[in-house]
């Protein structure tokens, strides 16, 4: 028995953006504050992570993505949900370290100026690369652990591309 596969029809396909507004969102991220985030596409193991090199970093990850619309291959646009995990070291020179409000202040203005960003970009041919950016999704979540010494913000937002 032979297997065929069949051709993909050009008509009926809809790309797959999520890598080009993936990287887009991590050199958005990477040009906040003249260039102080570390960026990665990926996870980033806090407890190793050199702060005493980079003051903050940021991990990017596709917590999921539609491999199809919800009508099946071309009939609708795939919708991915975003994460943007920013961290910074616990000021550690107090004895009872605590969150530096400011830092977390300037966390969120980052998350929202590069989601922002994101959202209004462009291909080289002028198209769209985000066609639906769902506002209401765009939550953000401090965290912090005494124990790792760091403290930072998940920002998560859902698109369609």
């Amino acid at each position: 028995m032979t297997i065929v596969i069949p051709p993909i029809d050009p008509t009926n396909f809809v790309p797959d953006y999520l890598d080009q507004a993936m990287e887009a969102l991590a050199e958005l991220m990477r040009e906040s504050r003249n260039r102080a985030y570390f960026v990665k596409r990926g996870p980033i193991i806090w407890e190793n992570f050199p702060f005493n090199t980079y003051r903050r970093a940021c991990s990017i990850g596709v917590d999921h993505a539609q491999l199809f619309g919800a009508g099946g291959e071309g009939q609708s646009i795939p919708e991915a949900v975003i994460s943007l995990e920013m961290a910074a070291r616990l000021d550690v020179s107090m004895k009872d370290p605590s969150m530096d409000d400011r830092l977390q202040a300037e966390f969120r203005s980052d998350a929202r100026e590069a989601i922002y960003r994101l959202a209004g970009l462009t291909n080289d041919v002028g198209d769209a690369v985000i066609l639906r950016f769902d506002w209401g999704s765009a939550i953000g979540e401090e965290f912090s652990s005494a124990d790792l010494s760091i403290q930072g913000l998940l920002a998560q937002f859902a698109l369609n591309v």
